[in-house]
């Protein structure tokens, strides 16, 4: 079953930062769509072997005709059997104003010689019959992003539930540091496989490295505590609107201990259930 969410609302609200959101969460979405056009993507997102099953259109309402299409398109969405929901972001005019002036840029229906303040007050009136059709109406006034993301997710019940993404890299100090991790740990203090005739030539994806590696004294006990304590953040970073989040494994040259660590650590955290891509950056380099 597809669904069909509209977003609209008032000219500097948030719609573009709510468009983003949902983009993060999984919808298809389009940006300032004629109305008429949402009947012909849910066509398409209706043939067979599409996996497009949740569209988003943001909709930017400025004249009568607008609002006549939007009604007529929703009424036959609904005899379609097709389910769809409305956000409305909006702030005081205060804040409109003040954003406004900030980027320096006119709001849209600002005529020559017309305030800002006029324009969002014919904007607020022009709308006011979608705010009060509206299954969520958000209030974007004094709210952070993060706040405004948690609104936005919370607004779209648990089926949009935000899920954290969690990438995994091994990589060589001598090579450089990761500057994207939000976790980094140094590898060096176990003990180092290219000493080791026989391993000196394979990696950290070869059994007998990992193997060392991971039997070396204190690896798994290690493995273990930085499992649960990384583990014990996840929840913090979803609600700090933070879904991508990077760990990597260091080790001298990134080719044995950190790529048998950081194999091992993704392996446990799958078994956990979470999302994980591996890349290990530095092997090869050698």
């Amino acid at each position: 079953m597809i669904e069909v969410l509209v977003v609209t609302g008032l000219s500097g609200a948030g719609r573009s930062h709510a468009a983003s959101v949902l983009e993060d969460v999984g919808w298809f979405v389009v940006d300032n769509l004629p109305p008429k056009m949402i009947l012909p993507l849910t066509k398409m997102m209706q043939q067979p072997g599409s996996v497009t099953k949740r569209l988003a259109a943001v909709i930017d309402i400025r004249s009568q005709q607008y609002f006549q299409d939007l009604d007529t398109v929703l009424k036959k969405l609904k005899k379609k059997g097709i389910n769809w929901r409305m956000i409305f972001v909006e702030a005081s005019d205060d804040e409109l104003v003040k954003r406004y002036e900030k980027v320096r840029r006119p709001h849209p229906l600002q005529s020559d010689g017309g305030g800002i303040l006029e324009a969002v007050q014919a904007e607020r009136e022009l709308t006011d019959v979608l705010s009060k059709c509206a299954d969520a109406v958000i209030d974007t006034t004094g709210l952070s992003i993060h706040d405004f993301s948690r609104k936005i997710i919370s607004s779209l019940g648990k089926t949009s539930k935000r899920e954290l993404s969690i990438h995994i890299t091994s990589f060589g100090f001598k090579h450089g540091v990761p500057i994207d991790a939000e976790f980094m740990v140094d590898m060096r203090w176990l003990p180092n496989p290219f000493w080791q005739e026989e391993l000196r030539e394979l990696n950290g994806l070869d059994e007998k490295v990992s193997q060392y590696v991971l039997n070396s004294l204190g690896a798994k006990q290690f493995l273990d505590a930085f499992l649960n304590t990384t583990v014990a953040t996840f929840d913090g970073f979803l609600h700090e609107n933070k879904p991508n989040l990077t760990i990597a494994f260091g080790c001298t040259g990134g080719k044995h201990r950190s790529v048998a660590m950081a194999q091992a650590f993704a392996e446990a955290i799958r078994e956990r259930g979470y999302k994980v891509s591996v890349t290990n950056r530095d092997v090869g380099k050698e």
